[in-house]
């Protein structure tokens, strides 16, 4: 396993009987790799609010990476749960790891949003027997 950060210090923290004091340890910092780029569309504002809130960070630009961020398999999952909720789409964590970036993941659930509206709003054509002639097919709108 990689590790998210790396926190350089002079020494380490030490408890009154010597042992690593963890609580002492300072939190790493996670920088992203890019300048900040605001969410421009609301699903990507609702992405990156779901990561602000699961790694604990102020703030998410679009262009972010997650993994850079300090995300990891655990707390994708829960990134994903929230996001199928909130936009209730289906999501795969594949899906996060394919596409690590708000803007990325943010176009994907986009995409199937839009899919998914198309497909329940189109009107199918409906088939139906003639009275006239019980054999006679027909095809009406609805």
């Amino acid at each position: 396993m990689v590790p998210a950060a790396f926190v350089l210090l002079d020494a380490f923290p030490l408890s009154p009987n010597g042992k690593i004091n963890r609580k002492a340890l300072p939190p790493p910092e996670y920088k992203a790799a890019q300048d900040y780029v605001a969410p421009r569309t609301p699903i990507e504002e609702v992405v990156a609010g779901i990561w602000a809130e699961v790694l604990r960070l102020p703030q998410i630009g679009v262009n972010d990476e997650f993994s850079a961020l300090g995300g990891d398999s655990l707390l994708a999952t829960q990134v994903t749960s929230r996001i199928r909720k909130a936009c209730r789409v289906q999501l795969s964590l594949r899906a996060l790891f394919e596409r690590p970036t708000v803007a990325g993941l943010a176009a994907f659930i986009g995409s199937s949003i839009s899919w998914r509206r198309t497909v329940l709003s189109t009107t199918f054509p409906k088939f139906c027997v003639s009275e006239a002639s019980s054999t006679a097919p027909c095809w009406t709108k609805a």
